[in-house]
């Protein structure tokens, strides 16, 4: 019996040198082959600034952000602005591209068309995958919306307040409190005292110390050049009438 288990091991072993002879060396000694590094891809820019639906201001760059470094030379050659304006770029970083106007900067409530071409190239040579184009709009003029009593308004009770509604913002929201220092733009003839207050950024309220005059035809004015928070101007002045109530006879002795 032990002679025959010795038997079925010396087999076993001698199998198994066997099969080990026929593996190729090279399969066992030869590393895997390596997995190719990806292509690189096309640059692409992946934010600007402004943003969708938001006002340029004048002086401020237009930034560019790509995906990857950029070969400045050529993007700047691709680069176009309609209505042409004059300008210089600076690369904060390889991937960050601005744009800023010389002067006075971009012309009040403009839209401009930003493009880089195709041959605009990445670091490593690679070329747009397409154009890149950005419109984008100047900050425009302040304007009055809405006032109370309106235009030619007459009967206006002499208790009344005047209301005027802009269509920006003309003082920052941190400061409604502040009266002092916020700006008063309602003026009248003839001349009337009162008190002004902001409701809110863009809403101002006039109430008369001893309210209006009757049978008065009063001319309120809100005077050019008022400025908003973004810059905008409030290019002409704007002026409107209004009449207060007749006096009326309530009664009568004898």
């Amino acid at each position: 019996m032990k002679l025959k288990n010795r038997f079925l091991v010396l087999l076993a072993i001698i199998v198994i040198f066997t099969l080990a002879c026929q593996c190729p060396l090279s399969s066992v000694l030869t590393p895997p082959t390596p997995t190719p590094p990806p292509e690189p891809l096309p640059p692409q820019v992946i934010q600007v600034m402004p943003e969708r639906g938001e006002e340029q201001q004048l002086a401020a760059p237009v930034q560019l952000i790509f995906d990857q470094p950029m070969d400045a030379q050529t993007v700047e050659a691709a680069f176009t602005i309609e209505p042409a304006v004059s300008g210089t770029f600076e690369w904060p970083s390889e991937r960050v591209m601005l744009f800023r106007p010389s002067g006075k900067g971009f012309e009040r409530a403009t839209r401009y068309t930003l493009t880089i071409k195709e041959s605009a190239l990445s670091a490593e040579k690679l070329p747009l995958a397409e154009p890149v184009k950005l419109h984008f709009t100047t900050v425009g003029f302040l304007e009055v919306t809405t006032v109370q009593p309106a235009e030619d308004t007459t009967e206006v009770a002499t208790d009344g307040a005047i209301t005027v509604l802009f269509n920006r913002p003309v003082v920052p929201l941190t400061a409604i409190e502040n009266l002092d220092d916020l700006p008063q733009p309602l003026t009248f003839d003839p001349p009337l005292s009162g008190a002004g207050e902001w409701l809110n950024t863009s809403i101002y309220l006039f109430t008369p110390d001893e309210g209006f005059a009757p049978a008065t035809t009063y001319t309120a004015r809100v005077t050019a050049g008022l400025e908003d928070t973004t810059g905008g101007v409030l290019a002409e002045d704007f002026t409107w009438e209004f009449t207060t109530v007749m006096p009326a006879v309530v009664g009568s002795y004898p």
